[in-house]
């Protein structure tokens, strides 16, 4: 009897854990067709069945904060760290929430967690670094994250990028110039990075690097008025004068009538 007991109540287990499973496995598909309604109500449905599974409250999080309900989303993180005081992740993505509704220092005491928790975390770095960044407005400690995180993870598109905004506006062109060459590797239709080297090289009177890279700007971005104006005035700098005020032509094309600043800059040129 009680043999038949236990086997009984080792299936039910069972059944009971395959439930769990299912419901997990459909949710995660459901973020990854980013079908976060659905997914919302699968989390939910697993709460109600084991309100202490920290993957539940965790995706539901994830599911909520993608549909912008950033206070919900707060609590459901709070709650899987409630039941797993060591899950990194759901101290990242609770700071990621902070970040959305501008509580910077509890982001930054999140991530900080995050990353004690899991030191190898390269996207709790590259995100702390934002909120040195954006936040606090110390750069030199987001330069340090944006480091660590590529140190972390030679891909990490997004932390090459933002360092290389760094040294841009720090004038470290060189520096930026590699950064955002690192990020062209990665996603060669980055416009924001071709662009960017763009500056950089013109800054550096290196013109012909310049040209090209506007040129690329333009034909993933083509009413990128700026990639025209800079290449226009790259192109005055090299002598070539009517190729210049052609493509002036162009950029006032594009140039919205609230940047005044720029369309004088150009009538002047086609003076």
């Amino acid at each position: 009897m009680k043999k038949i007991l236990f086997l009984v109540l080792t299936f039910l287990v069972f059944q009971f854990s395959f439930a769990h499973s299912d419901l997990l496995q459909t949710g995660q598909t459901q973020l990854k067709k980013r079908d976060f309604k659905n997914a919302s109500v699968t989390f939910k449905k697993l709460i109600q069945d084991d309100s202490a599974n920290p993957k539940a409250h965790f995706y539901l999080g994830l599911s909520q904060y993608n549909l912008k309900k950033y206070k919900k989303a707060l609590n459901s993180f709070s709650s899987a760290i409630k039941h797993d005081a060591k899950y990194s992740k759901a101290f990242r993505n609770r700071g990621a929430t902070y970040v959305k509704l501008r509580q910077y220092q509890k982001a930054l005491d999140d991530y900080n967690s995050a990353i004690q928790i899991s030191s190898k975390d390269a996207d709790a770095y590259y995100r702390r670094g934002h909120v040195y960044k954006n936040g606090f407005k110390n750069r030199a400690k987001a330069l340090a994250d944006y480091s660590q995180a590529i140190l972390l993870d030679t891909t990490h598109l997004f932390a090459y990028v933002n360092r290389g905004n760094l040294y841009l506006q720090q004038n470290d062109l060189r520096l930026a110039i590699s950064d955002y060459t690192n990020a062209n590797r990665l996603n060669p239709k980055l416009v924001h990075a071709l662009y960017s080297r763009g500056t950089a090289y013109l800054q550096l009177s290196d013109y012909q690097n310049a040209i090209d890279d506007f040129d690329a700007t333009i034909l993933l971005s083509k009413e990128n008025y700026l990639a025209y104006y800079y290449k226009a005035v790259s192109l005055m700098a090299l002598g070539q004068r009517e190729n210049a005020k052609v493509t002036f032509r162009l950029a006032l094309q594009y140039t919205p009538q609230s940047d005044t600043e720029i369309i004088n800059s150009i009538k002047k040129y086609l003076k």
